[in-house]
């Protein structure tokens, strides 16, 4: 058997390699954010993001080298109802030449994650970070142009996203989130060892600061990273909502691999339009198995 020694890191492009009838595609995602992403902003701005990205493949012996052409993929996760496919544009250079990069067909399948499109298969894959509450999507872009590629190529560059967040109008705090991909390969894991790569993976994930938006007309306060602190305005509540909600007087026990967690909860709420209070106590029961904390048991009882 030959030796096959490959390593390298990539942005817009895999690597390809037919050795004899067998095809072996690698690649080594590697993604930065360029300088200080923002933290901060207010409703309707427009903010910019700059990504840096390289690959290099190096494949030994006298195997014959294929060209290969792809589209390079670009996603943004945001909230949804900040509508990124409408209102983002993004640029990139690179040693394979520059271009620009236009919003993905929504339903344009996956090939390697059968039935997913590309916006559900980041979502599969990597979820939404560090948001809780599941209103965020996966924006998927692509290169306008497809791009050619052969083994040994230095390839690296940066991509410039100009983006306008708040679109819904509601002070929001998210974490927003970026990933590299390219259509050859889709969102899928890596079918081969590549050494030194920290990244087994056909794509690169990067999660940026928390960024909090201020300046909404809505009255709103959608906190994703902590959705305890959201608040609406109460006229607003649907039924059955949770108009405020405070968690007081915790405690925690721990003993062994179990642990005990009390608190209060009071609640101002909308009952089918109909204001309202609550407040219980809620006991919690949790156990640790294999270094992870998962919960066993909930109980809820009147104050």
């Amino acid at each position: 058997m030959r030796n096959i020694k490959i390593k390298g890191g990539l942005l817009f492009k895999t690597c390809g390699v037919l050795v004899i009838a067998l095809t072996l595609t690698c690649c080594c995602f590697q993604l930065d954010i360029l300088g200080d992403h923002p933290t901060t902003a207010k409703v309707g701005d427009e903010i910019t993001v700059k990504l840096h990205y390289s690959i290099n493949t190096q494949i030994s012996g006298d195997d014959a080298i294929q060209t290969k052409i792809t589209n390079g993929i670009i996603g943004i996760l945001a909230p949804k109802g900040w509508k990124i496919a409408e209102n983002a544009t993004l640029t990139y250079t690179s040693t394979k030449g520059n271009g620009k990069m236009k919003p993905m067909d929504p339903n344009m399948l996956d090939a390697h994650n059968p039935g997913y499109t590309y916006s559900q298969a980041m979502m599969l894959r990597a979820g939404r970070l560090g948001n809780l509450i599941d209103d965020m999507e996966w924006v998927p872009f692509m290169t306008e142009n497809t791009i050619s590629y052969t083994n040994g190529n230095d390839i690296n560059g940066d991509v410039t996203i100009k983006m306008k967040v708040g679109a819904d109008g509601n002070d929001t705090k998210t974490q927003l989130g970026y990933m590299f991909a390219n259509t050859l390969n889709g969102i899928d894991k890596a079918t081969l060892f590549i050494n030194d790569c920290p990244n087994l993976y056909y794509y690169a994930i990067t999660p940026a600061p928390i960024i909090l938006v201020t300046g909404g007309t809505t009255g709103d306060l959608i906190n994703f990273t902590d959705p305890q602190y959201s608040y609406i305005e109460p006229p607003k509540a649907l039924d059955d909502d949770f108009v405020t909600i405070n968690l007081t007087d915790q405690t925690i026990s721990v003993k062994d691999q179990t642990a005990i967690v009390r608190h209060k909860l009071s609640a101002e709420i909308n009952d089918g339009g109909k204001p309202g209070n609550v407040n219980i106590g809620i006991m919690l029961v949790w156990v640790k198995e294999k270094g992870v904390w998962k919960l066993l048991g909930r109980q809820a009882y009147k104050l």
